[in-house]
């Protein structure tokens, strides 16, 4: 059962690719990593997670080649330019939105903020929304919107 939203549209403006990245990794019950026994993060994984990138990528346009490639591409190549169009970039903010998308990835793949104060993998934590509440200073976007708590989960 996949447990990431199915988005139909594109993204309008920065603004709303943060807030529905913000609210996607905040509803995650675990980083979306390979089930296969290593940490490598994974765009789509096989009990139905999904990681910022991924989770942009309606179901019917979800290839798995996209997994062999970072989000850095998505302004490079052939794949790159197939990711970004499935992913919802619109060409009027491509180029922004590939780097914010980038970066919120890196926030999705940094396992640092997975980790529960024992050191054990869980939730995402209060590092990670201080990582996300850079990013929005970074594009000088609000963090209001996306509802980013100020406690420990």
């Amino acid at each position: 059962m996949n447990t990431y939203p199915n988005r139909t549209e594109s993204f309008t403006d920065p603004q709303e690719l943060f807030d529905f990245a913000t609210k996607h990794l905040l509803a995650m019950e675990k980083q979306a990593v390979t089930t296969h026994g290593g940490s490598s993060c994974m765009y789509r994984t096989e009990d139905g997670r999904a990681c910022v990138v991924g989770a942009m990528i309606p179901d019917d346009q979800y290839a798995v080649v996209f997994d062999s490639r970072s989000a850095r591409v998505l302004n490079e190549d052939s794949v790159g330019a197939r990711l970004r169009k499935a992913a919802g970039l619109p060409e009027a903010y491509h180029h922004t939105l590939c780097e914010l998308a980038d970066d919120l990835q890196q926030v999705h793949d940094n396992p640092y903020y997975w980790m529960t104060p024992d050191g054990t993998p869980g939730l995402f934590n209060q590092d990670g929304i201080e990582a996300l509440r850079k990013v929005a200073h970074d594009y000088d976007l609000s963090s209001e919107e996306a509802e980013l708590p100020r406690f420990d989960r």
